[in-house]
């Protein structure tokens, strides 16, 4: 269904739609037909051989309702890191309202410019960390999230979105049927960049500790 479309129903009828997930959030729910998707295979333009997996990419199709769902409870979760400044660190600034690669940037100057008047060495490294949602954990992401406080209500349909997941692939024009998988979050969802944020928050803590020993 397009999306176009969605947008037109809303306005049509905003009362019933903001009910609908409104109930379904208190219920600790994500409907099921909304953790089914398609992922289709599709060929990059201008490639000289084919063979190599590398020349495709995959576009995962996703149910409209479920993306408006998913972006509600994002919404949810950063403004909640905006009121609760023990949710992420303060030196996490993507997937955060107000905070840009400016402010990373700025940030990294202000650093430079401290070990500079101190007539320190300042080290700089930087990571291209890929494929980094495959291997969160949903029972430690559980326990971060009842740790910090976040309601109860959010924690449960944390659980039940994270779960049960399936996926068709279609390529060529041929189907496969229904799989389901077991990835904990998924790379396309708006809402796993916070969850992620939310879920290495202690990296940080553990990383200034060290800074501030030697």
């Amino acid at each position: 269904m397009s999306f176009v479309i969605m947008q037109w129903a809303y306005k049509s009828v905003l009362k019933i739609f903001n009910l609908m997930y409104l109930n379904l959030i208190k219920s600790d729910y994500h409907s099921k037909i909304w953790r089914e998707g398609t992922e289709i295979i599709q060929k990059k333009s201008n490639k000289s051989n084919y063979s190599i997996s590398k020349t495709y990419r995959i576009i995962t199709l996703l149910n409209c309702l479920d993306k408006i769902a998913k972006k509600l409870i994002a919404m949810q979760l950063s403004y909640t890191a905006k009121t609760n400044d023990k949710l992420l660190d303060f030196d996490q600034m993507r997937g955060r309202k107000q905070r840009s690669a400016i402010d990373a940037v700025l940030n990294l100057v202000h650093d430079a410019q401290m070990a500079k008047s101190r007539e320190n060495t300042l080290t700089c490294l930087l990571l291209d960390v890929k494929d980094v949602f495959d291997h969160v954990t949903l029972k430690q992401l559980i326990k971060i999230l009842i740790k910090q406080k976040i309601l109860i209500n959010l924690i449960n349909w944390v659980k039940c979105f994270l779960q049960n997941w399936v996926i068709d692939l279609a390529f060529d024009e041929e189907h496969q049927k229904s799989k389901e998988i077991f990835t904990e979050i998924l790379q396309e969802s708006s809402i796993s960049l916070i969850l992620f944020l939310i879920y290495i928050r202690h990296l940080f803590l553990k990383i200034r500790a060290r800074i501030e020993n030697l």
